[in-house]
């Protein structure tokens, strides 16, 4: 009767306050999360140092190095399932996808007034 539609009405509200409250506080979670990589990522980019010639230098150990280089191998990957082969090649990725529905179907017989269908 007229109390439930009150109560719906009025958890609804509760509900919908629960919602707004909360989308705050996550967004400002969020945000502080993003300043926080925001700083540290600033701070790795000032004491990182670049390594030049690809050499391991004991003096590097422990800190934070940039190498930059092309990437090469000469190992062959093999995709066993499919019988596929690429050689040099670093890295081989199957994606398989597949789309599915199911349908139904009510079919209805009525009688009009008279018998007929």
């Amino acid at each position: 009767g007229y109390g439930s539609r009150l109560s719906n009405s009025f958890s609804g509200i509760c509900f919908g306050l629960l919602l707004f409250f909360g989308s705050g506080v996550t967004l400002f979670w969020n945000e502080g999360v993003a300043a926080k990589r925001y700083v540290a990522l600033k701070q790795g980019s000032k004491l990182a140092m670049e390594v030049k010639n690809n050499v391991v230098l004991p003096e590097n150990e422990g800190k934070l190095v940039v190498i930059s280089g092309t990437a090469t191998t000469e190992d062959t990957l093999i995709d066993p399932d499919f019988g596929f082969q690429s050689s040099k090649t670093l890295q081989l990725r199957r994606v398989a996808e597949m789309y599915q529905w199911s349908e139904k179907k009510n079919t209805k017989t009525e009688k009009k007034t008279g018998g007929s269908k």
